[in-house]
């Protein structure tokens, strides 16, 4: 296997988002974050008479399914029932141009699942994967990919990401004139260190930086489209990593991608991306919360007095000061908002502050831009760079004034605008309501779309999850597939039915007891996920008062997440708390980890404004708001965290939902049916008076008789004594 580029670094959570510059400034307004790349497009379309390969190709089933078995075979195994359903499920669907979707259940080995049928169709044009998380891009890259190429040696592989995450030649070439300025604290040995790497590294992927190298260091060497000038406009334009990367990925057979370059593509007219017909996206559950957040504008204070900061050697100072004066009353009217409500952009004093801003902003554009003129063409070396840097901050300007120009005219274009607070700053963002219209025309039209995750049902029915994402709109197949793994035997889904909900009295107190209780049974190797951080710390300063010296106690927040998830699989005596990102993403084999414990349905908050939003379009469209809101999202999220503890054929473990309602309100069999089919229980303790046996097998099959399903954490004891702890 040809592999172009090296995989991300392994990281928790979501790819980075990725900067898009379309070619046009009312595209460039819908974005925010990331990178992407500026260049001629070139298009690959037949002409008349032309007798060239086909674009794509047709896949048999058949052949599909015998690659699979040589791949297999490369591990010393054989394909497994759901793997080979998915793989021939994929083949069809490409060859009959319709989109597919997979729910395939952890351990299907989805990612061969689609990687094979892709590596057959790609013909004159490539085949793109998609991903949402680096983990997986990297597992893609690393490991399944090259057992592909085992089969297939030709098979020719690239790896395409945002324009942030090379080395900016250019801005490689100012540090012989400029130290560059950073808005953090760096590390000095990590800082010289990624300078000496990024002179001599020939591809300039920040996966290949060194060690210890964080986002503050790696900005003073990368940059975002906001500040290039593109291939034609830079000097260094021919050295480009990012372009030469885009470069060779039009001549692979398979490009590895993530959402946002998808997104972004689509935004820009598809020239971002090499050309292609079939487009596979895995993790596909997170598309529509990424595309709310690529579709719409955030604009936070710093970036305001950053551009301000960086324009003050080249400008009068009366125009930075401008920014920065708007700025501040931008600041002030954010801090005046009610973060539970939608942000009124036609009202003052935000009305006022946003326009203030976006002629602040004009202002200093055009001072850049015509500073920028005057600099001229020079080939002494000072000068030249001070027009690059002139030439740079003109577009971020130019940005930020199409971004505001957005955020005016949100209560016209079916968008919602809404501050968003993180730790002691706000920021203001908008971002459209419903997204299914939009990634109908976007992602859904004009090529065949793959769209896989282990969490896609809700109810049991793929139905719901195709019309959020807006492939109801197109012809499309629904594919389940069976999960590999023994859940009714090995694993244990207990529900306190009579406890109160977590809404009343008492609630709080009988979490704490079960936790610990369910702990103590399992000997640590817990993983507690919560749905906010007040129950977290609460949870985590309870139980550091109460469990013993030999039990690690592992808080998010506390260090570094992969780190703490590292401790938590290599010592079976700890317990992991996490909220949000952590109820996706770890994978704690073996004995690990044999308790997952919820502590409430992961429901989205009321006052959060863009639920409400989409709960109130719901209900003008004649739906209900909960059943087509807050069901699906609490269904995936819910199935993603109870996924954390069965991985392999030989986990075993308790699933522990703290909540009532799981086991008494009318939408439970929505979420239950939603969930892998583990063992049910209603039981925590063994009833009072009934004698266990002590072998450990004779244990277990006198709890499984008890009435209302096995206690929990006697079974937990049971099983972990047939394992020999």
């Amino acid at each position: 296997m040809a592999l172009r580029q090296q995989s991300p670094d392994d990281v928790d959570g979501t790819i980075d988002a990725v900067d898009a510059w379309p070619p046009e400034p009312e595209v460039t307004a819908g974005i925010d974050e990331g990178d992407v790349f500026d260049g001629d497009h070139e298009s690959d379309g037949d002409a008349d008479g032309d007798d060239r390969p086909p674009a794509v190709l047709d896949v048999d089933p058949d052949i599909a399914e015998a690659r699979l078995t040589k791949v297999i075979a490369t591990f010393g195994g054989v394909p497994r029932e759901a793997q080979i359903a998915m793989v021939r499920g994929v083949a069809e669907a490409i060859t009959a141009r319709e989109h597919l979707l997979v729910d395939a259940p952890t351990g299907t080995g989805k990612t061969l699942g689609y990687a094979i049928p892709a590596s057959l169709a790609a013909g004159r044009l490539p085949v793109l994967l998609s991903t949402a998380t680096k983990a997986l891009q990297q597992q893609l890259v690393d490991a399944d990919l090259p057992a592909l190429a085992q089969v297939d040696p030709q098979l020719d592989v690239a790896v395409l990401k945002g324009r942030g995450e090379y080395v900016c030649v250019a801005k490689l070439h100012q540090l012989a004139v400029n130290e560059p300025l950073f808005d953090s604290p760096i590390d000095p040995d990590a800082w010289e260190a990624l300078v000496d790497w990024a002179d001599e590294t020939p591809t300039g992927d920040r996966a290949e930086a060194p060690d210890g190298v964080g986002d503050a260091e790696w900005r003073g060497i990368s940059v975002g489209s906001r500040e290039c000038p593109g291939k034609n406009d830079c000097p260094f334009g021919a050295e480009c990593f990012a372009e030469n990367a885009r470069e060779r990925a039009r001549e692979a057979d398979i490009v590895v991608v993530n959402h946002h370059l998808v997104l972004h593509d689509a935004l820009a007219e598809r020239w971002l991306l090499p050309e292609h017909e079939i487009l596979c996206l895995d993790e596909a559950h997170k598309l529509v919360d990424i595309a709310s957040s690529v579709l719409g504008v955030t604009i936070h204070p710093k970036r305001l007095t950053d551009l301000a900061g960086a324009a003050d050697d080249h400008v009068e100072a009366r125009h930075a000061d401008r920014l920065r004066d708007a700025a501040g009353r931008f600041t002030a009217a954010l801090d005046g908002l009610d973060p539970e409500l939608p942000a009124d952009t036609t009202a003052e004093p935000l009305t006022g502050a946003i326009d203030e801003l976006k002629g602040a902003a004009s202002g200093l554009r055009s001072a850049l831009a015509a500073a920028h003129a005057s600099a001229g063409a020079s080939t002494d070396t000072e000068a030249s760079e001070k027009a690059e840097a002139l030439n740079r901050l003109t577009r971020m300007a130019s940005s930020l004034v199409d971004e505001l120009e957005m955020l005016i005219d949100t209560h016209l274009t079916g968008r919602v605008a809404f501050v968003e607070q993180s730790r002691a700053t706000r920021s203001l963002r908008t971002a459209p309501i419903e997204v299914d219209e939009l990634l109908a025309e976007l992602v859904f039209s004009e090529r065949t779309v793959i769209a896989t995750s282990a969490t896609l049902t809700v109810g049991g029915e793929l139905g719901p999850t195709a019309a959020q994402l807006g492939a109801d709109q197109h012809p499309w197949r629904a594919l389940q597939v069976p999960s590999p793994f023994d859940y009714p035997t090995n694993a244990l889904l207990y529900v306190p039915r009579t406890a109160p909900d977590p809404r009343q009295p008492g609630y709080e107190q009988m979490a704490l007891d079960t936790t610990r209780a369910l702990i103590d049974a399992a000997g640590g190797r817990s993983l507690l996920l919560f749905t906010s951080w007040t129950r977290l710390n609460a949870t985590a300063e309870w139980l550091g008062d109460r469990l013993g010296d030999d039990i690690e106690l592992l808080v998010q927040g506390t260090g570094p997440p992969r780190r703490l998830i590292a401790r938590y699989v290599d010592n079976e005596a700890s317990v992991l708390l996490g909220v949000a990102s952590f109820w996706e993403g770890i994978s704690a084999e073996g004995l690990a980890s044999v308790n997952v414990i919820v502590d409430k349905l992961p429901f989205a908050r009321r006052g959060d404004p863009l639920t409400d939003a989409r709960r109130q379009a719901a209900e003008d469209a004649g739906r209900n708001g909960f059943a087509a809101v807050d069901l699906p999202h609490a269904a995936i999220t819910l199935a993603q965290g109870v996924g954390r503890l069965i991985r392999t054929v030989d986990d075993f473990g308790c699933i522990t939902v703290l909540d009532s309602r799981l086991a008494t309100k009318r939408y439970r069999n929505t979420l239950l049916d939603s969930l892998p089919p583990a063992r049910r229980t209603i039981n925590l303790d063994v009833p009072e008076g009934l004698e266990l046996p002590d072998d450990p097998v004779e244990r277990l099959q006198a709890l499984g008789k008890v009435r209302g399903g096995p206690p929990a954490t006697a079974w937990l004891r049971a099983r972990l004594a047939l394992a020999g702890r």
